[in-house]
């Protein structure tokens, strides 16, 4: 690979494998041991799955939003908008007084399904955050 790219691309031979990586320093040949418990030095930059909402979340989805109770949980359709990047299964938050964790159950068309999360996973993914039981608001209507 060195003489098909040479100085355009580094090099370098990895393995977990002491050996072969001495006699690939023996020819010449850069060599690394293979790191795979710690892919990452910085765990603070991975995402925590949990994203805070807008203080006004509400009313700005005041018009597209639709709501609904089953079994017990209340849900919540409402319009994404351009700066909302949401996934399935991702947590989003609101702290504060009137507290509130939905998880996206569904992205579709533009639209997408929350429903109040029935467990403290948002708040204990959040660093620092307290985690305080939501079992009790899953019949709240919207706030």
């Amino acid at each position: 690979m060195k003489e098909q790219t040479p100085g355009e691309v580094p090099v370098v031979f990895v393995s977990k494998d002491i050996n072969l990586r001495i006699k690939a320093a023996i020819a010449g040949i850069v060599s690394e041991d293979y790191e795979n418990d710690r892919a990452l030095d910085d765990f603070s930059l991975l995402f925590t799955g949990a994203t805070e909402l807008p203080e006004d979340f509400w009313e700005r989805h005041r018009d597209s939003l639709r709501s609904w109770s089953d079994r017990g949980r209340t849900s919540y359709e409402v319009a994404m908008r351009e700066d909302e990047d949401w996934y399935p299964n991702q947590y989003l938050y609101m702290p504060g007084e009137d507290e509130v964790e939905l998880r996206v159950a569904k992205i579709d068309g533009g639209k997408a399904t929350l429903t109040w999360s029935t467990t403290s996973a948002a708040a204990s993914t959040r660093c620092g955050a307290s985690a305080r039981a939501t079992a009790s608001r899953t019949s709240r209507s919207m706030p």
